[in-house]
């Protein structure tokens, strides 16, 4: 299948979910939220219809080494959060890039060489939009991109659809899950690419798996926050191709508008692009500051 044609099929789904996921929470009655005991007859419990809030924070980091290991990693980002009448919108963007001299002692031939090569390179980013029914239960629709050369994909793009629970949910602790649909299109690097044996495969792939995740958020205290998620993607085709994919963060109030964050994460594909290992992770702390 084209690039253009999982595009276009993909916009299609999503026009159509919008617009059916609209028509039906203003005819029907949203499902009875059961976290709570209530007479069987009672109604069921809708969000609060609230003002809405607007959050937008800038996030960079960086780590630079001189002397005998010589480097240099920065990593930038921004991440928006809005809500407003059952209505929730929340992008993500995130930049990290690395350069160092590999061997900082020189050869034979160049004893002196300084030459700095590229160790990391990869964009990340996010675009999501839930519509909560109850104050426990909401469906949603994002797409996820990515362009990592250094785990062989020039560029991934996924859209997932699905339903979200909060199993548990106050003020500043929740506890959810997810359940849905994820069809993902790969873009490899190098292309083409070989197998061990040396034969070309093909220089893309579409992947449909069902998608499963667990989150976790506790505002410990005025001062700190943590968050972590897991998600797990099966191949509906492939009973081996299994990804998962986890962020945690740790967050410190140090000023108004200001934290610092020790975020980590995990990206595992078990069946990864052919040559490239099945594990990536990165660890960084971060600086964000709250522009609204």
């Amino acid at each position: 299948m084209k690039r253009i044609d999982v595009v276009a099929l993909y916009l299609s789904a999503a026009l159509s979910f919008l617009l059916t996921s609209s028509a039906w929470a203003q005819s029907s009655a949203p499902p009875i939220d059961h976290s709570k005991e209530r007479p069987t007859d009672a109604a069921p419990e809708e969000p609060e219809e609230d003002d809405g809030r607007l959050e937008w924070n800038i996030v960079g980091g960086a780590l630079l080494n001189t002397g005998n290991t010589q480097s240099f990693q920065v990593n930038a980002g921004t991440n928006l959060d809005f809500y407003r009448d059952f209505n929730q919108l929340y992008a993500d963007f995130n930049v990290v890039y690395g350069i160092a001299v590999l061997d900082p002692r020189g050869t034979d031939d160049d004893p002196t060489n300084d030459d700095f090569d590229r160790t990391a390179f990869n964009i990340n980013s996010k675009l999501r939009y839930d519509r909560f029914f109850t104050e426990m239960d909401a469906a949603f629709l994002g797409v996820v991109a990515r362009h990592d050369r250094f785990a062989g994909l020039d560029l991934r793009i996924q859209g997932q659809i699905g339903y979200l629970r909060n199993f548990f949910k106050e003020e500043n602790h929740r506890f959810w899950g997810e359940a849905g649909y994820d069809i993902t299109y790969d873009n490899f690097d190098p292309d083409p690419l070989t197998d061990p044996d040396g034969n070309e495969l093909d220089g893309d792939a579409i992947v449909q798996a069902i998608r499963l995740f667990l989150g976790y958020d506790n505002q410990i205290n005025k001062m700190v926050a943590f968050g972590t998620g897991l998600e797990a993607l099966f191949n509906v085709e492939d009973g081996e191709d299994v990804r998962l994919n986890s962020v945690s963060q740790l967050n410190s109030t140090i000023a108004d508008n200001l934290q610092l964050e020790l975020k980590f994460t995990l990206l595992f594909d078990n069946v990864p692009v052919a040559g490239f290992r099945r594990l990536d992770t990165t660890t960084q702390l971060n600086l964000i500051y709250r522009l609204l």
